[in-house]
């Protein structure tokens, strides 16, 4: 008994009837359609006549001539493209009810909802629909360990990632943005993109990361800045950010992200989106509490201190929306936890080591082995 209350009452047993009902309901229109189509078609003699009398008895009075030249019209004229056009539909719209009939019995609250885009044969977490790709097997469950393309992740990791498991990509990297280089009131715009911001600062590495433009540095007000903030993790530059502001990152980063941030002033939020320009799908959203007031000047500054803030979601991410931080927020240390990224240092701090042309390191070789060979003849 239980099982079957459990089953009416959480299996939208109203909602399925209903939508039987409607699908039946639209069908009898053109049933009628029909009918009234094929009566000029009966082959009986003063069949038509005797149906128009018979009709007409029904009426009182004179009523029945607000209708006698339309139901004359209907008894009497043939209408052959309205009886094909209403045969159509009524096969539609029956064949539309007997689907919904058979969907309505086909699914039970006690049943799960399957979906075949993520269904696995042999439960290895690949989609056999994602394993249809060259050198993977759905009926293969070590390919999920496997690396075919040699990159360093394996194929489950690859799915986790939206990344391609045909196709060599850079292993993923922890990547810290401390916004150091960036002037006082500057936009980063193409910054960290291997560009420069809008007050014409070069950044180092290319990390294929865009801001819009209404995210702006600030340097803290201690260092001879405009920011009214302290304690930063990383002084004296953070990033401030105003509506319509969000980051987009070229090649995507997975796992999370996590930032400190000093916003006394209200609630506020970030999201997570797996499209570039806050498209696609939400992947997360990070709620942020208002952070106390005045807590750690350094030694002035209202905005502080800056609190740590992460988040974790699955797939890949290409945009962050920080537009639930405008005005009165300050962002510093932004790290992303996996991204993809050319060979180089990890960080926006790293120093770059410089190099010779291989040139300039033969030449020099070859004097200093000429040096040693002359020295060593001066030896006795």
């Amino acid at each position: 008994m239980t099982f079957f209350v459990e089953g009416v009452s959480k299996g939208s047993i109203p909602t399925r009837a209903a939508a039987i009902s409607f699908r039946l309901f639209l069908a009898f229109f053109p049933g009628i359609i029909i009918l009234l189509s094929i009566i000029p078609l009966i082959p009986i003699d003063d069949f038509q006549v005797q149906l128009f009398d018979a009709i007409k008895s029904y009426f009182p009075g004179d009523t029945f001539s607000l209708i006698e030249d339309t139901l004359h019209d209907l008894i009497n004229k043939k209408h052959n493209t309205l009886l094909s056009i209403g045969f159509i539909l009524m096969v539609y719209y029956a064949s539309d009810s007997i689907n919904a009939i058979l969907m309505g019995f086909n699914e039970s609250y006690h049943l799960p909802t399957i979906h075949p885009e993520l269904s696995t044969f042999i439960n290895d977490g690949l989609p056999d629909t994602w394993e249809q790709q060259p050198g993977l097997d759905p009926l293969n469950a070590t390919d999920a360990t496997a690396d075919g393309d040699n990159d360093g992740r394996s194929n489950l990791l690859e799915f986790q990632q939206g990344t391609d498991p045909t196709t060599y990509e850079s292993s993923p990297t922890h990547l810290l943005l401390t916004f150091e280089g960036l002037q006082d009131n500057e936009h980063p715009e193409d910054y960290f993109a291997g560009g420069v911001g809008t007050l014409g600062s070069r950044s180092g590495p290319d990390y294929g990361i865009t801001f819009t433009n209404p995210v702006t540095a600030a340097i803290d007000a201690d260092a001879g800045g405009s920011g009214n903030f302290g304690g930063e993790p990383s002084p004296n530059t953070t990033l401030g950010f105003q509506t319509n502001s969000w980051m987009n990152v070229a090649s995507g980063f997975s796992g999370g992200l996590s930032f400190y941030y000093s916003n006394p002033n209200s609630d506020s939020s970030i999201t997570i989106y797996a499209g570039p320009n806050r498209t696609g799908a939400v992947l997360a959203v990070l709620a942020l509490p208002r952070t106390p007031f005045n807590g750690q000047p350094d030694p002035s500054g209202t905005l502080s201190p800056f609190v740590v803030a992460n988040v974790e979601f699955q797939g890949l991410a290409h945009s962050v929306d920080f537009s639930g931080l405008a005005f009165s927020a300050y962002l510093d240390d932004l790290k992303l936890y996996a991204i993809a990224l050319p060979a180089g240092p990890a960080s926006n701090l790293a120093q770059t080591v410089p190099t010779l042309p291989p040139l300039v390191m033969l030449g020099l070789a070859v004097i200093l082995t000429a040096l040693g060979v002359r020295q060593g003849r001066r030896q006795p």
